[in-house]
């Protein structure tokens, strides 16, 4: 995957979704800032505070590569879940393309042999799909 695959592409208007996220990030944000300031306690007996010595800006710039790092991390792998949603999509399409021409040839167009072959394809997506959970 090349950095041409994280372009901006217009998605259009979002359509109605389901929960707010707004109220939930504020709360799982104030959850999460408590708890990073008690780990700090915990580590440094202090909180954040300025003038502390530390260069904040390296601080922040490693921070905010580790962010990237994650972000990309997260990419790449709903990439290769939508990939694996494909192919899902593609063998039940197939299967039941052969399904159908089976069931017009009066069951004389299908092998048994071709029958097999796609319930274990169909099979091992479905494997590769629930391993990735």
């Amino acid at each position: 995957m090349t950095h041409k695959d994280f372009g901006r592409k217009d998605q259009g208007l979002p359509i109605k979704g389901e929960v707010p996220v707004t109220p939930v990030a504020q709360s799982l944000f104030s959850t999460m800032l408590r708890e990073a300031e008690q780990r700090g306690i915990e580590r440094y007996k202090t909180t954040l505070e300025t003038f502390n010595g530390r260069d904040a800006i390296k601080d922040a710039m490693e921070e905010a590569i580790d962010l990237w790092q994650y972000l990309t991390q997260i990419r790449l792998e709903h990439d290769a879940q939508r990939r694996d949603l494909d192919t899902a999509r593609d063998a039940l399409h197939w299967l039941l393309s052969c399904h159908n021409d089976w069931s017009k040839a009066g069951h004389q167009g299908v092998s048994d042999e071709e029958w097999e072959k796609a319930l274990a394809f169909a099979q091992s997506v479905y494997n590769s799909l629930v391993e990735r959970r």
